[in-house]
């Protein structure tokens, strides 16, 4: 498990790296916390529901409620595995035996209990892996260099560099969660 925390903490581009190190040097965790945990409060409504876009090549877009949605089904993802060893398992094996993160929906759909979990927070397997690929490839494009953007990949990337601290903290938060390392980090999609 430490290996897979400290590949996903190389995988970071240096500026990653570096802006995320910058975000979290004046403000404490328990202060970060504090104010997830405000804003939490403050977000009452419904949750979002979540559309694919068939051109997009499967790149979902991304907001504060989308990112919020996903970390907290990840981090519940995590406690189920907790707190289901035998499940932790089979979704572990499973993920290992797929060569793109895309058919790791399958492996999610197999198990009731994470169909059921996901459907809570308005996701499906697909979706899920989907935000996953998108929030990935948006935080590579943050350092630049890629070229023409479609339209929703633009939008992303304008996105994070808007709220790049906040996203970084938050997939943080989902991967040092115990159980969390069941999810494949760093497949093609």
């Amino acid at each position: 498990m430490k290996f897979a925390a400290l590949f996903v903490v190389i995988a970071l581009s240096s500026t990653t790296f570096a802006s995320l190190a910058f975000a979290g040097g004046g403000q404490s965790l328990a202060d970060a916390a504090k104010k997830a945990a405000e804003q939490r409060k403050e977000n009452n409504g419904p949750l979002t529901t979540f559309t694919q876009l068939g051109s997009s090549l499967n790149e979902m877009p991304l907001n504060r409620d989308v990112v919020d949605t996903y970390v907290q089904a990840r981090v519940a993802l995590a406690k189920l595995w907790r707190e289901n060893p035998a499940m932790l398992e089979r979704v572990r094996d499973r993920g290992r035996a797929i060569d793109h993160l895309r058919d790791f929906s399958s492996v999610l759909a197999s198990e009731d209990a994470i169909v059921d979990l996901l459907t809570f927070y308005k996701l499906t397997p697909a979706t899920a892996v989907d935000i996953d690929a998108t929030l990935h490839r948006a935080l590579l494009r943050t350092g630049g260099g890629y070229g023409d953007l479609t339209a929703i990949e633009l939008q992303n990337t304008e996105y994070l560099g808007k709220d790049l601290g906040y996203v970084q903290y938050a997939i943080l938060h989902y991967l040092r969660q115990p159980g969390s390392l069941a999810w494949p980090e760093g497949l093609v999609y």
